[in-house]
């Protein structure tokens, strides 16, 4: 059995995602499943329809933000300013960019292959664009409101969180178990913010042991 590693950009917007239900119906035939097997890490805030909701079987949240804002550096905040966080882009290049996200790594000597990987995605189109969604759309405050609606639904809900995570920290999780109560936590210790990159082989079995249950 295999995980499909896909990653799914969604516009960050206040109101219901349009044509969001065709998305899921879609990924469901594609992967012949009957769930959206992962909501991860560059979390989006999606606010879907019940309707909707009755699609997802499953839901898997991965080091998630939202629970409380996230304090931002003074180059993100100025990311949410029009225009000045074009010029800021300009001035500080992709290679610091690249370097900002190394704190999301515990193991060091994860870095280097990370950053070689990194430089290769910020050459798509619109790579730059979504950030500075994400930053101008409030991706990186709180939206515990969501969680709680979400962990009110009779769905399995499985959460990792690395115990090393400098980017949304550890402690988050306290208050994401009180909005969701059922859900699994799972701690990955000595591990940043993207332990299914960089503990996969810890990561990997729990995750395909919480979706086997679900297909069951």
């Amino acid at each position: 059995e295999q995980i499909a590693n896909t990653r799914m950009n969604v516009e960050v917007i206040n109101q219901p995602v349009p044509g969001v239900d065709e998305v899921l119906h879609r990924l469901a035939e594609l992967f012949e499943v009957s769930f959206l097997p992962v909501f991860a890490a560059m979390e989006h805030k999606i606010r879907m329809e019940h309707d909707t909701w009755e699609r997802v079987k499953s839901l898997t949240l991965i080091d998630p933000a939202g629970v409380r804002p996230v304090s931002l550096t003074p180059t993100l905040k100025a990311l949410k300013l029009p225009g000045i966080a074009e010029a800021v882009f300009g001035l500080i290049g992709s290679d610091a960019m690249v370097k900002s996200a190394a704190r999301d790594f515990f193991d060091p000597e994860m870095v280097g292959m990370f950053m070689d990987r990194y430089k290769v995605q910020m050459r798509y189109k619109g790579f730059k664009r979504a950030i500075l969604s994400s930053v101008r759309n409030n991706m990186l405050g709180s939206f515990i409101d969501s969680y709680q609606s979400v962990g009110k639904l009779d769905k399995p809900v499985s959460i990792f969180w690395g115990r090393n995570d400098m980017t949304v920290p550890f402690e988050h999780s306290r208050d994401l178990r009180t909005a969701m109560p059922n859900a699994e936590l799972h701690v990955i210790e000595n591990c940043g913010h993207i332990p299914h990159y960089e503990k996969p082989d810890e990561f990997n079995p729990i995750l395909l042991e919480f979706l086997s249950k679900q297909k069951a």
